[in-house]
């Protein structure tokens, strides 16, 4: 990981937790207090609290009865303890929304109705009560929106550290859209486990530790005993210190542990932690089993810190338009590595102000080698030939080059850029291996695109000057058409 190519989605799932943390949520607890005080104080929460306890009379409920007993509906702080009760049971609360429990034909109905709009309009100005996940509602857009809520400041700090420590190292190693779909398919498996065992639950549940939950348990199996590097700033100063990978694990769990038991209380339901980590761990050992193991991409050997420091002054000088000293810098960064796109492109964009230059030449072949090592470049090793194109009179690349770009032309279905340089090389490098090859592929894209002629033509072409060629008795037994 450099700063060139940071790791974007990691980023942006720490800057959107922060936002909605410190722009939603900070006045939560100031809400969920007013809510909570305007209930206790309405005579319409006592009727409520008495109509539970005729509820529960009434189901031979015995158990739950006795326990409501320990709050007086006739005290605030009872009141609330009876809202809590009617909260988490499921029956009581859907009939008495469905105004089952006090119907219109009760004297009291008109007053408690608009006393319950009121009170549920007051919850809603909880961001963690209107989009926190509570299975006791069902499955819905909660579930997604509840991973970017937390509890509070320290839920939300140590949840970040460790996003950080371990998202990094996961995104760098996969590719981000896969990582971005492991991150949000844990924390839903982490609220689907809660909620299957907490299915009647309409306490919110809030945290993207679920899906941090899932991230740890990934990076658990797939590092394990690995040394890993952890990038370590301190606004200062930064460096990167290598730790065996399965440290961060214990780390993490005592995070969990003093979150639990020394953290206060909370909307975290930490059983669905558990969801997420085997989720995650299950992801994890699908990668190995499928995909083989990955590599460590987190942060760079000493020579890429060596590479960098070359590049930076490299292009330090020519800011300053020292020329020399730039080439100098960036060909000993390439000493250190000779397949390096980032410096070669940067030696390409240095030689392009002389050219006619034997250096230009020389960059222009270096770049486009690489690039169109795999089809992966094709599209930038054509834009690199428009380039290139557009600052020469001739073609001075090398026969394999062209041979390449007559094949990227083709996978990028421009076809006449391919046949000029076609041309080329029937004219000037007809010998060269490769032709007969690129000439078959030539003749195979015209077809595709359905343009038969062009393709006769290149057949012909190939049939003619390379009869010996396998290309050539492949080209006699193609189809023809009509």
């Amino acid at each position: 990981m450099s700063w060139r190519n940071p790791p974007l989605v990691t980023i942006v799932l720490i800057v959107i937790n922060c936002v909605v943390f410190f722009n939603f949520q900070l006045g939560d607890s100031k809400n969920l207090d007013a809510a909570l005080t305007y209930y206790s104080e309405s005579a319409m929460a006592k009727v409520e609290a008495d109509e539970y306890l005729v509820f529960l009379a009434g189901a031979e409920r015995n158990d739950d009865l006795q326990a409501m007993r320990q709050f007086d509906p006739a005290e605030p702080r009872g009141r609330v303890g009876f809202w809590q009760a009617i909260e988490e049971d499921p029956v009581f609360n859907k009939a008495l929304r469905a105004g089952e429990i006090i119907t219109p034909a009760d004297p009291h109905y008109a007053e408690w109705r608009d006393f319950r709009r009121e009170f549920e309009a007051r919850l809603a100005r909880v961001v963690s009560w209107s989009w926190g996940y509570r299975p006791a509602y069902g499955f819905g857009k909660t579930l997604l929106s509840y991973m970017f809520l937390h509890g509070g400041a320290g839920h939300l700090v140590g949840n970040m550290v460790f996003l950080w420590l371990v998202g990094c190292m996961l995104e760098m190693a996969c590719k981000r859209r896969y990582y971005l779909a492991g991150y949000l398919l844990t924390g839903l498996l982490a609220g689907v486990f809660f909620g299957m065992i907490y299915r009647d639950s309409a306490t919110p549940l809030v945290g993207a530790s679920g899906a941090i939950a899932g991230m740890m348990g990934a990076y658990t199996v797939i590092y394990f005993r690995q040394r890993v590097r952890i990038f370590l700033f301190l606004g200062f100063y930064f460096d990167y210190l290598k730790v065996p990978a399965v440290l961060l694990l214990p780390l993490w769990l005592g995070q969990e542990f003093y979150q639990l038991f020394l953290g206060g209380t909370s909307n975290v339901a930490y059983v669905a932690h558990i969801g997420g980590l085997v989720g995650g761990a299950l992801l994890g050992f699908a990668q190995l089993k499928f995909l083989g193991p990955l590599p460590e991409r987190l942060a760079p050997d000493a020579p890429q810190k060596e590479i960098e420091k070359h590049v930076e002054q490299g292009l330090q000088a020519m800011a300053a338009l020292d020329f020399t000293k730039a080439r100098l810098s960036l060909e000993q960064a390439l000493a250190l590595d000779r397949n390096n796109i980032e410096v070669i492109t940067h030696l390409f964009n240095l030689e392009k102000i002389e050219p006619r230059s034997e250096g230009f030449q020389q960059s222009a072949n270096r770049l486009l080698g690489v690039l169109g090592a795999n089809r992966a470049g094709f599209p930038q090793m054509v834009k690199v030939a428009g380039e290139y194109s557009g600052l020469v009179k001739e073609n001075g690349l090398s026969p394999e080059i062209n041979c390449r770009l007559v094949h990227a032309f083709c996978e990028q279905r421009l076809l006449p850029e391919a046949r000029l340089i076609m041309a080329h090389l029937l004219k000037h490098n007809a010998t060269f291996a490769r032709v007969p090859e690129s000439l078959l592929r030539l003749a195979k894209a015209y077809r595709a695109q359905g343009q038969e002629e062009q393709g006769r033509q290149c057949l012909k072409i190939l049939c003619a000057r390379f009869p010996e060629a396998a290309e050539a008795r492949a080209a006699q037994a193609l189809p023809q058409s009509s």
